[in-house]
């Protein structure tokens, strides 16, 4: 490494294919890049070029056809709490609340029914959501 930063994001030989009636369709073809601690990537291109594709696979909800993700040198297989992504698509659960939506993610780590409530109720706070906490997201007023 010549600026003695280490990787955080490692992509190495990534590519992803997808079956199609009688073959495949290629939606990233080898992919290799480096994303240095403090460094700022935007990932720009035509709609249909596979910079969704590459980030779920950064995230660990895909897998890569051939190839690897290494993020602070350990291999991505999967979801975890080092890595986020915020979706370009509505992704809250209606038939939830706020403050159930919030809950969902601590309640699947298997927390404590207290600290699961404890949780909720900061990051409702914290995007200022305390007036709307118990209401479905069709009820919230648009932004």
């Amino acid at each position: 490494m010549p600026d003695g930063k280490r990787p955080q994001v490692a992509i190495r030989g990534v590519t992803k294919r997808f079956p199609a009636g009688d073959g495949d369709i290629e939606a990233l073809a080898r992919i290799d890049t480096v994303i240095r601690e403090r460094e700022f990537v935007c990932l720009i291109g035509a709609s249909g070029c596979g910079k969704s594709t590459m980030l779920r696979i950064v995230a660990g909800f895909e897998e890569p056809t051939t190839g690897e993700v290494l993020v602070d040198g350990k291999r991505i297989t999967r979801p975890g709490s080092d890595r986020g992504m915020v979706f370009q698509d509505y992704a809250l659960f209606p038939w939830m609340t706020v403050r159930k939506n919030i809950a969902f993610g601590p309640q699947q780590r298997q927390l404590p029914r207290g600290e699961v409530d404890r949780i909720a109720g900061e990051f409702v706070k914290l995007v200022g959501l305390e007036r709307f906490a118990d209401r479905y997201p069709s009820q919230l007023p648009a932004a």
